[in-house]
Protein backbone atom coordinates (compact mmCIF):
# COMPACT_ATOMS: atom_id res chain seq x y z
CA UNK A 1 0.00 0.00 0.00
CA UNK A 2 1.07 3.68 -0.60
CA UNK A 3 -0.52 6.65 1.27
CA UNK A 4 -3.34 8.40 -0.82
CA UNK A 5 -3.82 12.01 -0.60
CA UNK A 6 -6.77 13.49 -2.58
CA UNK A 7 -7.01 17.22 -3.77
CA UNK A 8 -8.53 18.92 -1.15
CA UNK A 9 -10.69 20.79 -3.60
CA UNK A 10 -14.23 20.31 -3.13
CA UNK A 11 -14.28 17.63 -0.64
CA UNK A 12 -12.37 16.73 2.82
CA UNK A 13 -8.76 15.75 3.00
CA UNK A 14 -8.76 12.20 3.60
CA UNK A 15 -5.97 12.36 6.02
CA UNK A 16 -2.63 11.08 6.85
CA UNK A 17 -3.87 7.04 7.68
CA UNK A 18 -5.53 6.69 4.44
CA UNK A 19 -3.67 3.77 2.07
CA UNK A 20 -4.25 2.13 -1.00
CA UNK A 21 -2.97 -0.76 -3.23
CA UNK A 22 0.27 0.93 -4.79
CA UNK A 23 -0.83 -1.57 -8.42
CA UNK A 24 -4.14 0.25 -8.57
CA UNK A 25 -3.04 3.39 -7.42
CA UNK A 26 -0.50 3.35 -10.79
CA UNK A 27 -2.87 2.19 -13.08
CA UNK A 28 -4.97 5.49 -12.17
CA UNK A 29 -2.53 7.91 -12.14
CA UNK A 30 -1.28 6.75 -15.58
CA UNK A 31 -5.18 6.61 -16.72
CA UNK A 32 -5.99 10.10 -15.78
CA UNK A 33 -2.95 11.42 -17.44
CA UNK A 34 -4.03 9.93 -21.04
CA UNK A 35 -7.70 10.92 -20.25
CA UNK A 36 -7.71 14.15 -18.61
CA UNK A 37 -7.64 16.64 -21.42
CA UNK A 38 -10.83 14.59 -23.17
CA UNK A 39 -13.19 14.94 -19.63
CA UNK A 40 -11.73 18.59 -18.87
CA UNK A 41 -13.13 19.73 -22.63
CA UNK A 42 -16.83 17.49 -21.73
CA UNK A 43 -17.41 19.06 -18.14
CA UNK A 44 -16.26 22.88 -19.33
CA UNK A 45 -20.06 23.59 -18.85
CA UNK A 46 -22.79 22.38 -17.15
CA UNK A 47 -24.47 20.18 -19.30
CA UNK A 48 -22.74 17.07 -18.67
CA UNK A 49 -23.26 13.88 -17.38
CA UNK A 50 -20.42 11.93 -15.93
CA UNK A 51 -20.43 8.05 -15.82
CA UNK A 52 -17.20 6.00 -14.71
CA UNK A 53 -17.74 2.39 -15.44
CA UNK A 54 -15.37 -0.23 -14.30
CA UNK A 55 -15.02 -4.32 -14.14
CA UNK A 56 -12.00 -5.95 -12.21
CA UNK A 57 -8.91 -3.72 -12.23
CA UNK A 58 -11.36 -0.92 -13.89
CA UNK A 59 -13.40 -1.13 -11.18
CA UNK A 60 -10.05 0.08 -8.93
CA UNK A 61 -9.42 2.43 -11.34
CA UNK A 62 -12.67 3.88 -12.14
CA UNK A 63 -13.21 4.57 -8.43
CA UNK A 64 -10.47 6.62 -8.09
CA UNK A 65 -10.76 8.57 -10.95
CA UNK A 66 -14.50 9.34 -9.46
CA UNK A 67 -13.12 10.83 -6.53
CA UNK A 68 -10.53 13.08 -8.42
CA UNK A 69 -12.98 14.26 -10.64
CA UNK A 70 -15.68 14.69 -7.55
CA UNK A 71 -13.35 16.60 -5.54
CA UNK A 72 -12.60 18.98 -8.99
CA UNK A 73 -16.37 19.71 -8.23
CA UNK A 74 -18.03 17.50 -11.13
CA UNK A 75 -21.22 16.84 -8.83
CA UNK A 76 -23.04 15.07 -12.23
CA UNK A 77 -21.36 12.16 -11.42
CA UNK A 78 -21.40 8.76 -11.03
CA UNK A 79 -19.13 5.28 -10.28
CA UNK A 80 -20.34 1.81 -11.14
CA UNK A 81 -17.85 -0.71 -10.85
CA UNK A 82 -18.50 -4.82 -11.25
CA UNK A 83 -15.95 -6.98 -9.54
CA UNK A 84 -13.97 -4.66 -8.25
CA UNK A 85 -11.19 -5.50 -5.77
CA UNK A 86 -10.71 -4.30 -2.52
CA UNK A 87 -8.41 -0.75 -2.61
CA UNK A 88 -7.52 0.23 0.44
CA UNK A 89 -7.88 0.69 4.20
CA UNK A 90 -10.48 1.52 6.38
CA UNK A 91 -9.79 5.25 7.24
CA UNK A 92 -9.70 5.39 3.09
CA UNK A 93 -12.97 3.43 3.00
CA UNK A 94 -14.45 5.50 5.73
CA UNK A 95 -13.75 8.49 4.04
CA UNK A 96 -14.76 7.21 0.44
CA UNK A 97 -18.60 5.95 1.74
CA UNK A 98 -18.89 9.30 3.39
CA UNK A 99 -17.82 11.13 0.25
CA UNK A 100 -19.85 9.22 -2.22
CA UNK A 101 -23.18 9.28 -0.11
CA UNK A 102 -22.72 5.44 1.15
CA UNK A 103 -25.74 5.58 3.42
CA UNK A 104 -28.07 7.00 0.66
CA UNK A 105 -30.80 4.27 -0.50
CA UNK A 106 -29.59 3.00 -3.45
CA UNK A 107 -32.95 3.42 -5.50
CA UNK A 108 -33.27 7.45 -4.52
CA UNK A 109 -29.89 7.83 -6.78
CA UNK A 110 -28.16 10.09 -3.98
CA UNK A 111 -25.16 7.78 -3.89
CA UNK A 112 -22.38 8.84 -6.16
CA UNK A 113 -20.91 5.18 -6.38
CA UNK A 114 -22.55 1.19 -6.59
CA UNK A 115 -20.09 -1.64 -6.25
CA UNK A 116 -21.74 -4.22 -7.61
CA UNK A 117 -20.28 -7.43 -6.68
CA UNK A 118 -21.29 -10.99 -7.76
CA UNK A 119 -21.83 -13.70 -5.50
CA UNK A 120 -18.75 -16.34 -5.04
CA UNK A 121 -16.08 -13.44 -7.17
CA UNK A 122 -13.28 -14.22 -4.85
CA UNK A 123 -11.78 -11.00 -6.90
CA UNK A 124 -13.98 -8.56 -4.82
CA UNK A 125 -12.22 -10.17 -1.64
CA UNK A 126 -8.63 -9.34 -2.10
CA UNK A 127 -6.33 -8.59 -1.75
CA UNK A 128 -5.62 -10.26 1.42
CA UNK A 129 -4.75 -8.34 4.44
CA UNK A 130 -1.19 -9.16 6.29
CA UNK A 131 0.22 -8.23 10.03
CA UNK A 132 1.15 -4.82 9.01
CA UNK A 133 -1.51 -4.05 6.01
CA UNK A 134 -5.63 -4.62 6.29
CA UNK A 135 -7.99 -4.07 3.20
CA UNK A 136 -11.47 -3.15 4.22
CA UNK A 137 -14.89 -3.36 2.63
CA UNK A 138 -17.19 -0.79 1.64
CA UNK A 139 -20.53 -0.11 2.71
CA UNK A 140 -21.56 0.31 -0.92
CA UNK A 141 -22.28 -3.10 -2.03
CA UNK A 142 -24.59 -4.46 -4.23
CA UNK A 143 -24.75 -7.82 -4.21
CA UNK A 144 -25.91 -10.14 -7.19
CA UNK A 145 -26.80 -13.48 -5.29
CA UNK A 146 -27.46 -15.56 -8.26
CA UNK A 147 -25.81 -18.41 -9.89
CA UNK A 148 -22.58 -17.38 -12.09
CA UNK A 149 -23.99 -18.82 -15.14
CA UNK A 150 -27.23 -16.26 -14.50
CA UNK A 151 -26.95 -12.99 -16.69
CA UNK A 152 -30.59 -12.07 -16.02
CA UNK A 153 -30.97 -12.21 -12.03
CA UNK A 154 -34.69 -11.31 -10.84
CA UNK A 155 -34.68 -7.91 -8.84
CA UNK A 156 -34.54 -10.12 -5.96
CA UNK A 157 -31.67 -11.83 -6.55
CA UNK A 158 -29.93 -7.71 -6.79
CA UNK A 159 -29.32 -6.99 -2.73
CA UNK A 160 -28.20 -3.89 -0.91
CA UNK A 161 -25.68 -4.84 1.48
CA UNK A 162 -26.02 -2.17 3.44
CA UNK A 163 -23.03 -2.85 5.40
CA UNK A 164 -20.09 -4.38 3.89
CA UNK A 165 -19.11 -6.85 6.56
CA UNK A 166 -22.81 -8.04 5.98
CA UNK A 167 -22.68 -12.12 6.52
CA UNK A 168 -25.47 -12.56 3.97
CA UNK A 169 -22.77 -11.39 0.82
CA UNK A 170 -19.77 -11.67 0.06
CA UNK A 171 -18.09 -11.61 2.71
CA UNK A 172 -19.89 -14.99 4.07
CA UNK A 173 -19.31 -16.48 0.57
CA UNK A 174 -16.31 -17.84 1.41
CA UNK A 175 -15.49 -20.35 4.60
CA UNK A 176 -11.87 -18.97 6.40
CA UNK A 177 -10.73 -22.54 5.48
CA UNK A 178 -11.54 -22.86 1.84
CA UNK A 179 -9.78 -22.38 -1.12
CA UNK A 180 -11.84 -21.00 -3.71
CA UNK A 181 -9.23 -20.29 -6.35
CA UNK A 182 -9.09 -23.90 -6.82
CA UNK A 183 -12.41 -24.09 -7.84
CA UNK A 184 -13.34 -24.21 -11.31
CA UNK A 185 -16.15 -21.78 -11.68
CA UNK A 186 -13.73 -19.19 -10.66
CA UNK A 187 -13.61 -17.55 -13.76
CA UNK A 188 -17.01 -17.53 -14.49
CA UNK A 189 -18.15 -15.85 -11.82
CA UNK A 190 -15.58 -13.08 -12.17
CA UNK A 191 -17.08 -12.24 -15.62
CA UNK A 192 -20.67 -12.65 -15.11
CA UNK A 193 -22.17 -9.34 -14.43
CA UNK A 194 -25.56 -8.93 -15.94
CA UNK A 195 -23.76 -10.27 -19.18
CA UNK A 196 -20.62 -12.17 -19.91
CA UNK A 197 -17.41 -9.99 -19.70
CA UNK A 198 -15.05 -10.04 -22.28
CA UNK A 199 -14.61 -13.11 -24.53
CA UNK A 200 -16.92 -11.75 -26.75
CA UNK A 201 -19.56 -13.14 -24.27
CA UNK A 202 -17.76 -16.53 -24.50
CA UNK A 203 -15.59 -18.05 -22.21
CA UNK A 204 -11.65 -18.86 -23.70
CA UNK A 205 -11.71 -22.43 -25.16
Amino acid sequence: MIGYSNLGKELPFCGHKCRVHKGFHDYYSRTLSIIHQYIAEEIDDDDYELIILGHSLGGSVALLLGLHYLDLGCKNLQVITMGQPLLGNEPFVDWVDQVMGSAYPAQDNSRKYLRVVHKKDIVTVVPSTSITESYTQFNNLIYVNCSSSDTHPTPQQVVDCIFGNNPECIVGDFDIFDNPLSRHYYLQTHITYFRKMGFCGRLPS
